[in-house]
């Protein structure tokens, strides 16, 4: 199982990111594996997609995941934001909220994630 990132979703789906070249050979590596996505990933992906490259391509990433058979989209709990809380509140490194759900939900689940983020990476191993 892998836990998919922002950083990666965005340069997967966004054809001008830096990384896009990238991303489209490291997805060849987690094609056939469980991807993991949670609500907030989903949200802020669309987000960053609307805003980059227009309503077209954060609705066509959000149709990618829901009809994708090996992606699961885990939906946080209070419990979870609570630990999620715990997480950026003690952070070494600068990261943000949505950063800390992707590392707790790396740890709960003994995951590595697909991001280039290097704030993230800091904290759990990358699945590249």
């Amino acid at each position: 199982m892998i836990v998919l990132d922002t950083s990666f979703l965005v340069a997967l789906f966004n054809d001008e990111d830096s990384f896009h070249s990238k991303a489209l050979s490291d997805f060849v590596e987690v094609e056939n594996e469980i991807q993991l996505i949670s609500d907030y990933i989903a949200l802020e992906t669309a987000t960053v997609l609307r805003n980059k490259k227009g309503l077209s391509a954060a609705v066509s990433f959000l149709n990618g995941i829901q009809a994708t058979k090996k992606i699961e989209i885990h939906h946080f709990d209070t419990s979870e934001f609570q630990l999620i809380s715990k997480i950026f509140k003690e952070q070494v490194e600068q990261i943000s909220f949505i950063d800390a759900s992707v590392i707790y939900l790396a740890k709960q689940t003994n995951s590595t994630v697909a991001t280039y983020d290097k704030g993230i990476l800091k904290y759990v191993p990358s699945g590249f």
